[in-house]
C-alpha cells in the first residue's frame, strides 16, 4: 500500500485571494506551496488555545477538544471542519491511499463542489 498527500497548493488557487499579497508584504517573499497550510494549522491551534481558559489541569484537554470537532468558515483555505477523529473535510489537505492509479481519500469524505 502506498500513501500520499494531495498536491502542493499554489497560493493563487486559495479562496482567500489576499493571502499571497499579505504574506509577501509581511515576509518580503512569495509564499511557498505549503504556506497556507502552515498558517491555517497555527490559526486552528490558536483557536483551540483561545477557548481553553486558564485552568492548567484541563488546559491540554480543552485545547484538543477545541480543535477536534471544530468548524471554521472564511479561512485562508475556505470553510472546513476537523472531525472528532482528527480528519479534515478540506480535500486540498486530504490523505490518500493509492489503488493502482486511483486515489482513495482516507478519513472524512470530500464534499461535492
Amino acid at each position: 500500500m502506498s500513501l500520499e498527500v494531495s498536491q502542493e497548493l499554489d497560493p493563487k488557487l486559495l479562496p482567500n485571494k489576499q493571502f499571497e499579497n499579505l504574506f509577501a508584504t509581511r515576509f518580503h517573499r512569495s509564499p511557498g506551496p505549503y504556506a497556507a497550510y502552515g498558517y491555517e494549522a497555527m490559526e486552528l491551534v490558536l483557536h483551540g488555545i483561545q477557548g481553553a481558559g486558564t485552568d492548567s489541569s484541563s488546559f491540554r484537554d480543552k485545547v484538543r477538544n477545541g480543535v477536534f470537532g471544530s468548524h471554521l468558515d472564511g479561512t485562508v483555505l475556505g470553510s472546513y471542519a476537523i472531525t472528532s477523529d482528527g480528519d479534515t473535510t478540506e480535500c486540498m489537505i486530504q490523505r490518500y491511499r493509492l489503488s493502482g492509479t486511483t486515489r482513495v481519500p482516507l478519513g472524512a469524505p470530500c464534499p461535492t463542489r
